[in-house]
């Protein structure tokens, strides 16, 4: 839990909750799961909202940082611990937004970046990873906000761990670099997978099961979330078009000639009109 602690005291009050689960068959209902719900915030915040929390064996464990706070009491009331238990890692946020599908590129120099911590993120990767490759894409929704169970925990030994929390005590990164390069790398060290970067519809339905209305919009990322976001943008750039020709048409109608005329169509003023 120190890792968890540690890593996740960022600029923002972050929460991470580590589902611990006997094991067993994996259509078996777990009676004896618990959930600890670790806290980053600051001594003289207020986090008696947890004690709304329903969650079934929770255990609130805060960790005191320089933090300001944050309430997740709507996202974890409806968290779907099912569901956290088979994904074993589970990003708290949903939106794709300057996050998916390919946020970072680890290749990509100073020079060729506008993200402040892109091209840090090669050095950073191996010093916190013992790996011959650096994924060339690191992708997943921000924040270090996240559900993890205790096996995807475990998947490591301490040293892992030690190296990590090394990396942050030492690194001549700012807090708030070593932490957005971070949010980079939840993914890889509890999934192994650099990119997780599920639908958005995914994440609302089978974690936070939100109730979404039935729209062409919907269905369309449902089946396909990069098709979704290429439609959203696409709608963005009609929309601008349609204000542009909006604007011209009224500026157009403040012509003297074009307003009689129009007025004299609705009253049905034959004679101005000369017929």
């Amino acid at each position: 839990m120190t890792l968890l602690s540690r890593a996740v005291a960022l600029p923002a009050l972050s929460i991470a909750l580590l589902v611990v689960c006997s094991s067993g068959p994996a259509n078996v209902v777990v009676s004896n799961r618990t959930v600890n719900l670790v806290i980053a915030s600051l001594e003289a915040d207020d986090i008696s909202w947890t004690s709304k929390l329903t969650i079934p064996n929770l255990s609130v464990i805060p960790y005191l940082s320089d933090s300001p706070t944050a309430n997740m009491l709507f996202t974890l009331s409806q968290l779907d611990l099912d569901v956290v238990q088979r994904r074993q890692y589970a990003n708290l946020r949903v939106d794709w937004d300057h996050t998916c599908p390919d946020w970072i590129n680890t290749t990509k120099t100073p020079q060729q970046s506008v993200k402040q911590e892109e091209p840090l993120m090669q050095a950073a990767f191996r010093a916190n990873f013992d790996v011959n490759v650096v994924p060339e894409i690191l992708a997943g929704p921000c924040c270090s906000q996240f559900a993890v169970t205790k096996e995807a925990i475990l998947r490591h030994g301490r040293a892992q761990y030690k190296r990590n929390m090394d990396w942050l005590i030492r690194t001549s990164l700012s807090d708030y670099l070593s932490g957005r390069v971070w949010e980079h790398m939840w993914s890889y060290l509890f999934k192994q997978d650099g990119v997780d970067c599920p639908g958005e519809w995914e994440t609302y339905c089978g974690i936070e099961r939100k109730a979404l209305e039935e729209d062409t919009e919907f269905w369309r990322e449902l089946l396909n979330p990069q098709a979704g976001v290429r439609a959203r943008k696409r709608i963005e750039e009609i929309e601008k078009h349609l204000e542009g020709e909006l604007a011209n048409a009224l500026e157009r109608g403040e012509k003297d000639g074009i307003r009689a005329g129009a007025n004299a169509i609705l009253l049905g003023d034959e004679e101005t009109l000369g017929w």
